[in-house]
């Protein structure tokens, strides 16, 4: 597990790196998630516990698209949003409804590219893939269970082993490279990438001998 002061200053930064991606919705530094949180999501399905930790500010970072981060010392997760995409129509009804703006024509260019930069920059979730990476000690196996590892997915035995001890910012940029390409592209290709660029991979460590047996390097594995 990463040291306390790490993992803060980690979290923070990744507020940066999002609101660098013009992702950001919101966020909080001084989130401190309750003892009873786990067991009051354990039972609810996917968009419901997606829903009640949008209502109760339970995230560290939310994107524009809704999309949540929540970071945990021993874990993160990252919560893809099951809302899909507005068809032009609802995107009208929404954000457009008085009747002025459904027929005067010289809105009409202005807004339809609003709309296409609007699905060009939103995920469409059908179904949604959260993504939860964890570090545990108390269940590591060699053989079965990597001391950090990812999970891609939900209701599914899945861990994908990583060698490097992922921080918040880490694994924020593997996320948001991976499933926000197109803002990601624009974000690298400008200066704002050179502030974290070496947080990314180049500064993580391993896990130590004891959670990492010689045997695990010979499988596949991230990192």
């Amino acid at each position: 597990m990463i040291p306390i002061a790490t993992f803060n200053n980690s979290a923070r930064e990744s507020v940066k790196l999002v609101r660098n991606t013009n992702l950001l919705g919101n966020y909080s530094n001084n989130i401190i998630y309750p003892d009873h949180m786990p067991g009051e999501l354990r039972s609810l399905g996917y968009e419901k516990a997606w829903e009640k930790c949008t209502y109760n500010k339970w995230f560290n970072i939310q994107l524009d698209d809704g999309s949540l981060f929540i970071f945990k010392r021993d874990s993160y997760t990252y919560l893809m949003t099951p809302v899909k995409t507005l068809s032009y129509e609802e995107y009208m009804m929404t954000f457009y409804p008085e009747e002025e703006w459904q027929h005067a024509e010289e809105y009409r260019v202005m807004i339809s590219q609003e709309y296409d930069n609007y699905v060009d920059t939103h995920t469409k979730n059908c179904p949604p893939m959260p993504i939860r990476y964890d570090i545990d000690c108390d269940h590591y196996c060699e053989h079965s269970h990597p001391y950090c590892h990812f999970h891609f997915g939900s209701e599914n035995d899945g861990r994908i082993a990583t060698k490097k001890i992922l921080t918040p910012i880490s694994f924020t940029a593997f996320v948001l490279r991976s499933f926000y390409p197109k803002a990601w592209k624009i974000y690298a290709e400008s200066h704002f990438i050179q502030e974290h660029i070496d947080f990314f991979k180049q500064s993580l460590d391993a896990p130590s001998d004891e959670f990492w047996k010689v045997q695990e390097s010979k499988f596949l594995y991230v990192g």
